[in-house]
């Protein structure tokens, strides 16, 4: 019999955790894995004593007050992969460090399997996000900032009406 890994990813947004969720939840339609999200809203309900789903989106807002009020559902999660989506935030958006990125601090504590994914970051960042979730010298670098190539994107401001907006969006 093969132990079931749960996996947690920590969303910097709620407006990505939902996308990310929404796709999840299609992929894997008709398998065994469930899906779920937690935001801050259902952490202040929150009785599981246990993270209730084998793939869980958390935004950074709901793991930081899982981690300041319900520390003892991460410790009996049954956790084993955390996902760090978009992690050069923890140093750029430091308006809301204290309220929310700061839960990372020493997250090696969990040892979980921490993956961060960014694709804007350089090695000497790598090195500080590693710092500062404890990882010391067990962080391993896949890819390089440095090889990203910012996509190509235009914007362009059309006037339009209330009416006309979903024609002049697609055309």
């Amino acid at each position: 019999h093969i132990k079931k890994s749960k996996m947690i990813v920590i969303s910097p947004h709620n407006s990505l955790l939902s996308q990310h969720k929404m796709q999840a939840s299609r992929y894997f339609s008709g398998t065994s894995l469930s899906v779920g999200s937690l935001l801050p809203s259902d952490i202040a309900g929150i009785s599981e004593s246990r993270i209730p789903t084998d793939l869980t989106f958390v935004s950074i807002h709901a793991f930081k007050l899982l981690v300041s009020d319900h520390a003892q559902i991460l410790e009996n999660s049954g956790v084993t992969h955390c996902f760090i989506d978009e992690v050069h935030n923890l140093f750029q958006e430091l308006f809301r460090h204290g309220s929310s990125w700061c839960a990372l601090r020493g997250l090696a504590r969990m040892n979980w399997r921490i993956y961060c994914l960014s694709a804007t970051v350089n090695s000497n960042i790598s090195n500080c996000v590693g710092s500062y979730l404890g990882l010391r010298d067990s962080l391993d670098l896949i890819g390089s900032g440095t090889k990203y190539h910012v996509p190509n994107v235009a914007i362009r401001i059309t006037n339009t009406t209330d009416s006309a907006v979903i024609t002049d969006v697609v055309n």
